[in-house]
């Protein structure tokens, strides 16, 4: 059972998530205004949020925000906006996964479904382990260790890593990562993206010839295996 926030001005649709997400076993809060939802985190921690853009007072894109700031919990942001523009907007403020209206409330549940397996339902935990626990991911304090032993990672070396993390399995595209992990004023090229892959494998893979954990999808992206 995972504790979910759905923050949606619609009662129809909120209410249609609601039934969909109990029935699978969740415990689903509601809210319709982003000013009291972001009252609510400030209280509470949720395994997942699902955050409509258009919300009246606090506009979804600025609670987005608001909670990347303070915690990597999944969200799943709903919105009518289809192009590619605005998708690509969503991600770079935080989101997970998008999806747009009108939508399947069956679809919504098995990536909600998704994106709780892929945080292990523990939205909130400080610490990531991979490599069999061999490695330890320490969020708040921004460290990667080693079997105890510290491995030093630069800021975007650590944030290229943590960008990985909150999705395994999940390709990355070098526009995704650029717009997530350089900002969007970065003015090098894409290729830049391959040179911190390249430099973080050298600190975590035993062959880099031969990666295990960040592994490349020819002509997509980057993506993490455990």
């Amino acid at each position: 059972m995972a504790k979910i926030l759905v923050v949606e001005d619609e009662a129809v649709i909120a209410e249609a998530l609601r039934a969909y997400l109990e029935n699978e076993g969740h415990l689903v809060s509601w809210e319709s205004k982003g000013l009291r939802a972001r009252e609510i985190l400030e209280k509470e921690d949720f395994d997942l949020i699902i955050l409509d853009l258009m919300l009246p007072g606090l506009k979804g894109e600025e609670l987005c925000r608001h909670i990347r700031k303070r915690s990597n919990v999944p969200i799943l942001m709903l919105t009518a906006k289809a192009d590619e523009t605005s998708l690509l907007y969503g991600f770079r403020i935080g989101a997970d996964d998008y999806m747009t209206k009108p939508f399947s409330p069956r679809e919504l549940v098995v990536r909600a479904g998704a994106l709780l397996r892929r945080s292990g339902g523990r939205a909130s935990a400080d610490t990531v382990y991979f490599g069999d626990g061999r490695f330890e991911v320490r969020l708040k304090s921004r460290k990667l260790l080693r079997e105890d032993s510290e491995i030093h990672l630069t800021p975007i070396e650590f944030d290229l890593l943590e960008k990985l993390l909150s999705q395994p399995g999940r390709v990355f595209s070098r526009e995704e990562i650029i717009l997530s992990v350089l900002g969007s004023d970065f003015e090098g090229t894409d290729r830049t993206v391959d040179s911190h892959i390249r430099n973080l494998r050298s600190k975590i893979e035993l062959d880099t010839r031969n990666p295990v954990h960040i592994l490349t999808s020819r002509g997509r992206g980057f993506y993490f295996h455990g």
